[in-house]
């Protein structure tokens, strides 16, 4: 059961949107509940993970991490069918975090944009808090294979609804 909704799906640009897509209906919604909710312990919690991803050994290992940073975030809501959800979905999460995670330079990128959302909840900041969650959620994007082939075809169709040469022949 562990893993089925980790079906075999390569980790395209549209499936990145839709996984995404789901964490920003869930996630950045959650404000209003985490900033009633989330105690200090937890702010704490997530930091001691965080601290962890930038000394991860793997990929798979940060991965992990970054994956246990949301769902602390996502429990500290206190919505039990959401957990459960979030935690259902914990395969196909876990594939797209896998992105980028091999290079050190990455691992410093999540952690400074986790150490900006802890910011943000523990000032009760609504706007930074969707601010960098955002960032967050589409960061992962350029480590999708074809990623800058569909922001390309969406740059040239753009032009050629605006009227404007694009150099395709």
């Amino acid at each position: 059961m562990r893993d089925l909704f980790s079906f075999a799906m390569d980790i395209s640009v549209d499936a990145f949107h839709d996984i995404q897509g789901y964490r920003r209906l869930t996630e950045m919604s959650l404000f209003d509940l985490l900033s009633t909710r989330i105690t200090e312990e937890t702010l704490t919690a997530m930091e001691m993970l965080n601290a962890r991803i930038r000394q991860a050994g793997s990929p798979e290992e940060a991965s992990e991490l970054d994956y246990q940073f949301h769902k602390l975030m996502v429990d500290a809501a206190g919505n039990r069918t959401l957990s459960e959800t979030y935690g259902m979905l914990k395969p196909v999460i876990g594939r797209l975090m896998l992105a980028g995670k091999s290079q050190r330079l990455v691992l410093e990128s999540v952690a400074a944009e986790h150490a900006d959302i802890v910011k943000a909840l523990r000032e009760r900041d609504r706007i930074g808090f969707a601010y960098h969650m955002d960032r967050h959620l589409d960061a992962g994007l350029e480590f999708i294979p074809a990623a800058d082939v569909a922001r390309g075809k969406q740059v040239v169709h753009q032009a050629k609804a605006e009227g404007r040469e694009t150099g395709d022949a």
